[in-house]
């Protein structure tokens, strides 16, 4: 047997595998798609129509008071011997000073540009939550039906403390949801958003009185979050107390400050009867009824359509926050069932403020404007479940969204024009 030749062929030769080449980098995506854009549009027409309306709308009554009452007495006698009224609307006044100074000698563009001013805040503020959600069509309905609502916008093209407080509610809820995302990280900026959170919401009592009540579930809210932060350190509760405890201190330093401010000035309008100018019907006929009632502006329906409406909006917000609960349940990292629930406990610590309040002193519950702090959350707490990820969730979220930003285009628009 003669021994075997290696053969010269180059195909007997080994030969190193080919390495495929590289394939280029795809395109990013762009950041501007249809759904960011009609964002982006709905936004610029929200701001347009506030500043039109701060200019066509006629001087309200309130507004005289303002400026005939308290503007023209100079700050000494505003904090000395102000008119009533000027004890709930305190920051607006004051900025309506500062503006006559320093800016221009009209009263009335003095009153009326820290609210239009605050409205920029407000489009900021619902920007940078509405953006954090993944669905760009939930965003964009969520981001409309925070702004599609004439009545409320109204408080933006006027001198009154409404869209001040408005602006800086927001404000404190975007920063909230940020201390939640740096607490889901366990990144030690939660504390520092939680306390921003708080500060942002003590702005908007101090722009109008009767956010008290958001500024009271907003500070539970960050307490309950500083508990459970402590908890997860230490699984022992009376180990973890000692660190709630420390990271609360801020936290209840603001609510100090606020309460010496504040104090006094609630006393004077309690005393007054004019504390919250509401109703004594309760939650559902007094306040829901007449923040369903308002939303349609100045064509609003039949009474009976009306409270059927109030009852679907009621029942709704429980079973959005009994969905929540059972979807966090099942998945205790989903960061939108997280947040919802916060937003609807937030909704029951303050229709529970008012209840004891009516109980205890007889104040009454708030009505109309006084009870606006109510719409921004409820609209969060839908976007919330329209986030999670449930299939019904997903379709029935755009549903109450659809219903609430055409209701507000439709028959705002006929109430603004005068149809």
């Amino acid at each position: 047997m003669t021994a075997h030749r290696p053969s010269s062929s180059p195909r007997a030769t080994a030969q190193p595998a080919a390495t495929p080449a590289a394939r280029p980098p795809a395109p990013p995506a762009s950041c501007w798609s249809p759904f960011r854009i009609a964002r982006l549009l709905a936004c610029l027409a929200a701001a347009a129509y506030v500043i039109v309306r701060c200019f066509t709308l006629a001087l309200t009554g309130d507004e005289w008071g303002l400026i005939l009452d308290d503007i023209q007495k100079g700050l000494t006698q505003l904090l000395i011997q102000g008119h009533i009224d000027v004890q709930s609307t305190f920051l607006l006044v004051f900025l309506g000073l500062i503006n006559m100074t320093l800016l221009t000698s009209n009263p009335i563009a003095a009153i009326r540009l820290p609210n239009a001013l605050a409205f920029l805040l407000y489009l900021w503020a619902a920007w940078k939550i509405t953006e954090r959600v993944k669905s760009p069509a939930l965003s964009f309905l969520g981001f409309v039906a925070l702004c599609a609502n004439a009545y409320m916008l109204d408080f933006f093209s006027i001198g009154r403390g409404y869209g001040l407080a408005l602006g800086f509610q927001l404000l404190s809820l975007h920063c909230f949801l940020r201390a939640l995302e740096a607490a889901r990280r366990e990144a030690p900026a939660w504390r520092n958003w939680c306390i921003g959170s708080v500060w942002a919401a003590s702005v908007s009592v101090l722009a109008i009185v009767a956010f008290l009540d958001f500024y009271f579930a907003l500070l539970g809210s960050c307490l309950l979050l500083t508990l459970f932060q402590a908890r997860r350190r230490n699984p022992d509760w009376r180990a973890a107390l000692p660190a709630t405890l420390l990271d609360s201190l801020h936290l209840v330093y603001n609510a100090a400050l606020l309460g010496i401010f504040y104090l006094p000035r609630v006393l004077i309008l309690n005393l007054h009867h004019c504390f919250y100018a509401g109703e004594s019907g309760g939650m559902i006929r007094s306040t829901i009824y007449s923040l369903v009632k308002l939303h349609f502006y100045l064509q609003p329906p039949p009474d009976n359509v009306i409270f059927l409406l109030t009852l679907i909006v009621w029942g709704s917000s429980i079973l959005i926050a009994v969905a929540l609960a059972f979807r966090r349940a099942r998945l205790a990292t989903e960061p939108a069932s997280e947040a919802g629930l916060y937003f609807s406990l937030m909704l029951a610590i303050m229709a529970v403020f008012h209840i004891l309040l009516f109980q205890v002193t007889g104040t009454l519950f708030p009505v109309g404007r006084a009870a606006l702090c109510f719409f921004p959350l409820y609209v969060l707490q839908v976007i919330c479940l329209g986030a999670a990820p449930n299939r019904l969730a997903r379709l029935a979220a755009p549903l109450i969204l659809l219903a609430s930003i055409a209701i507000g285009l439709f028959f705002d628009t006929l109430g603004v024009v005068g149809i």
